[in-house]
């Protein structure tokens, strides 16, 4: 993206850090979906939202991609902190943040037209 896609992205570097794949424990799996449709991912952990996203059969809607990384659905470690989803309507894509100022300025917008608060998708560890 970086390299092809330079006028549209801007990298802003590690969002935050999480386990990788091979260090995942039993209920840590963090699914990732690509929408062909949309042109967006989505993360969960959510076991019923990953098997109705697999189940949908509206092709190029969400095609799943596997585990992406592994955390924590609770925090488990005082340096861990909450990663914030929100979903947008408008633009059909979520984000994803670390931030507790983006997460407030989003939600005391009160445009969940624009940005809807999913509340924490799991834990990870600053960068």
């Amino acid at each position: 993206i970086v390299d092809h896609m330079a006028s549209a992205w801007r990298p802003e570097g590690d969002a935050f850090l999480v386990k990788a794949v091979s260090g995942c424990a039993a209920g840590e799996n963090v699914y990732r979906f690509y929408s062909e449709t949309i042109k967006t991912h989505l993360f969960t952990m959510d076991e019923n939202e990953k098997n109705v996203l697999i189940g949908y059969n509206q092709p190029n809607v969400w095609r799943y991609e596997g585990v992406a990384y592994c955390a924590d659905k609770t925090q488990t470690d005082s340096e861990q902190i909450p990663v914030y989803r929100f979903y947008s309507e408008q633009l059909k894509t979520h984000l994803y943040t670390i931030d507790s100022n983006e997460k407030n300025t989003l939600i005391n917008w009160n445009r969940p037209d624009l940005w809807r608060y999913e509340g924490i998708a799991y834990y990870a560890y600053a960068s």
